[in-house]
Order: C-alpha cells, then structure tokens, then sequence
C-alpha cells in the first residue's frame, strides 16, 4: 500500500475472466461483458509442438512459436500499458504506440517471450497428460537476439521427466 494511504490495483485485473490464467487480453471494440463494460477476448495461441522422443520416463517436445503470434502479442502488450505510461513530453496516457515501442519494445517482447514459454510449457504438459518429476528444462534452438527483434520464430526444446504410472 502506498504511504499516502490510497490502495493501488492492477489494471489488467479488470479484463480478465474467473479461470483465466495467463496470456493477454485484448479489448473487443463495440462489444461488451453485460455489464456496460468493453469484453475482453483472450489470444489464442498457434503453435507447433512436436515430441522429438520419449523414451522411458523422459520426454522431449519441440514447440515452435511463429514470429507473427509474438508480434500480435506484444502488439496486444504495448496497447495495454501505454495508456498507464507517463512519459516526459507527453500527456499521461497519450504516448503513441510506435514510441512505447521504440523505448520499451524490447523488455515488453521479454515479457510476452516469457508469458508464451510459461503458456505453451503448460499446454503440452496438459494436452499429453504429463505429470512431471520436477521442472521441466527449456533449452532455446533459435537466436534469442533475432526473437527479441521479432525476425524469427521462437523454438525451443522441453525435456521433462515424467512421473511412473503404478
């Protein structure tokens, strides 16, 4: 709580829906939730996931991420903070996109690259039915340099160790 008293909140704690996990809600223009309030559409993700082996109690997948589902994503992303930003030479709330971009772009893809690792490690665990051991590893097959630029796809490798079934 701050010192003057004043409780803050999370902006994006408006948007989101009971159940709703993770990734980024954007607002649906002209559509509602019944209340008067604008609905917020949750971004599905595409991707590819391929298992690469799964031998004994150890699985690898390949997850392959396009370049254009990051850059929807951090698209959604910077249309969520910039009307919190205050930046010096600009009203509160009236920083352009495309300068948020050019100052924050590359720690807001950071974010959106981290939320999606998180979302589609959860996604193949759940569509494969995986109890995993302990964490499972995430060792990155492309130019994370290139990625943060939005010039590649994100691919990644997962090898988890699953639990026995008795």
């Amino acid at each position: 709580m701050p010192l003057d008293g004043r409780q803050t909140r999370d902006i994006r704690a408006l948007f989101r829906r009971p159940g709703d996990v993770g990734g980024f809600d954007v607002l649906t223009p002209g559509a509602d939730d019944g209340r008067g309030r604008p609905r917020a559409e949750k971004l599905r993700m595409s991707m590819q996931i391929v298992e690469k082996s799964g031998e004994g109690l150890s699985r690898v997948y390949g997850v392959t991420v396009p370049a254009s589902e990051l850059a929807t994503r951090l698209e959604a992303r910077i249309a969520e903070v910039a009307p919190q930003m205050n930046v010096k030479g600009f009203r509160p709330g009236k920083v352009p996109t495309a300068h948020v971009r050019r100052l924050y772009g590359k720690a807001l893809m950071g974010e959106v690259i981290e939320a999606t690792l998180n979302e589609s490690t959860q996604k193949v665990l759940d569509d494969n039915k995986l109890r995993p051991a302990g964490q499972p590893d995430l060792k990155p097959s492309s130019d994370m340099d290139k990625v943060l630029a939005g010039g590649e796809d994100l691919a990644f490798e997962l090898a988890v160790e699953v639990m026995p079934d008795f």
